[in-house]
């Protein structure tokens, strides 16, 4: 059975480590010790590593649903076919936000190059909504660009 326990923020901390601490504590072989204290600092920095990239996680997540929506409206445009490179970059954009998302949380060692190529395309994609004068073209814009900041920053 796992336990939890909640932070001050609302999210919820493994209390695994916890629980490894004091089994820890109780052992008298150091050997032991040592490897029960090992296994708890990497759960531990799994843990604080995804709490790291949670503003760009964030970023990402915002911004595929940001796209989806601009190019759901898109299609209800009169001029589609005008539409179309702008529909095309929010679906791209989507997908590599919500790869992007999934390798930060689960902290693969991929996440950087992955955010790097994210960056680029939600530049791209904000560049083009930008363009068109729509609402919702303008506030994807406006999500594509903070994703790609964001990316940059946590590819390095």
């Amino acid at each position: 059975m796992r336990a939890t326990k909640q932070t001050k923020r609302g999210g919820r901390l493994d209390a695994r480590i916890e629980v490894t601490l004091v089994i820890a504590s109780k052992l008298t072989h150091p050997a032991a010790e040592l490897t029960v204290l090992l296994r708890a600092a990497k759960s531990r920095r799994s843990f604080m590593s995804h709490q790291v990239h949670q503003a760009c996680i964030d970023a990402c997540n915002e911004c595929a649903d940001a796209c989806d929506r601009c190019s759901t409206a898109c299609l209800q445009e009169q001029d589609v076919q005008m539409m179309a490179k702008c529909i095309a970059l929010d679906m791209d954009c989507a997908a590599i936000c919500r790869l992007a998302a999934g390798f930060m949380a689960r902290n693969s060692e991929f996440a950087r190059q992955v955010c790097k190529l994210c960056a680029e395309v939600c530049r791209a994609c904000g560049e083009e909504c930008g363009k068109h004068q729509m609402e919702h073209c303008q506030a994807c814009s406006k999500a594509c660009l903070l994703c790609a900041n964001e990316c940059t920053k946590m590819a390095g």
